[in-house]
């Protein structure tokens, strides 16, 4: 009976050291095929599991693609942020929408009114 029970652990431990060898070779990234590395961890961010689960940080906009999982997105402002935008930004931005806007008109007229006539009716002869 006892030369049972050696077998069974010598089964025992060559399962155990099988399955962490398994996990040590499934321990890389599916979306750029690299191990992980003191620069670049191999990280698990849900409850993905298999193949999928280990993606290292600059894979994770790619990994969400493929994941599907719907994660939370929050937004998150330096704590020095202006609750209100400053005047001279506030005109600053309407400056150049106003520049924006008559040139667009300018070159609209300019097309209409100068280059459109000189064209159809024979370069101004």
């Amino acid at each position: 009976m006892e030369r049972g029970l050696e077998t069974r652990e010598i089964i025992n431990k060559k399962e155990i050291v099988e399955a962490e060898e398994e996990e040590r070779i499934s321990r890389i990234c599916r979306i750029c095929h690299g191990p992980g590395n003191s620069e670049n961890p191999l990280q698990y961010p849900c409850a993905c599991s298999g193949s999928m689960k280990f993606v290292p940080p600059k894979c994770i906009l790619h990994w969400i693609e493929v994941c599907k999982h719907k994660f939370p997105v929050y937004r998150v402002f330096a704590e020095n942020i202006p609750t209100a935008l400053p005047l001279r930004e506030f005109l600053a931005g309407t400056a150049m929408k106003a520049c924006h806007l008559v040139c667009g008109f300018v070159y609209q007229f300019s097309a209409k009114f100068l280059w459109y006539p000189y064209l159809h009716f024979g370069y101004g002869i």
